[in-house]
């Protein structure tokens, strides 16, 4: 019994992560690959010919709207859904 509640909270996790995924705009989208890669908001900033504060902007409004705390712990949510983490 725990395991199928283990798993249905993980699959409700997953589905509230898609949604969530779904609400960023496409400039956080960019953002959030670059994040995920583990580039510096510097780095992303030259990549994307945009400046390190609004990089830090739109990496807080993906924080905010993936209701994460860290970026290890959006990268290992990210992992979950793709297959890629315990």
């Amino acid at each position: 019994m725990r395991i199928a509640r283990e798993r249905y909270e993980q699959r409700t996790q997953e589905n509230d992560f898609k949604e969530s995924l779904q609400k960023l705009s496409a400039r956080e989208r960019e953002v959030l690959s670059c994040l995920i890669e583990g580039w510096t908001s510097k780095d992303t900033a030259r990549i994307l010919h945009i400046s390190p504060k609004t990089v830090d902007v739109h990496r807080a409004s993906i924080m905010r709207k993936m209701t994460v705390t860290s970026v290890g712990e959006l990268q290992r949510l990210i992992g979950r859904l793709h297959g890629t983490a315990p």
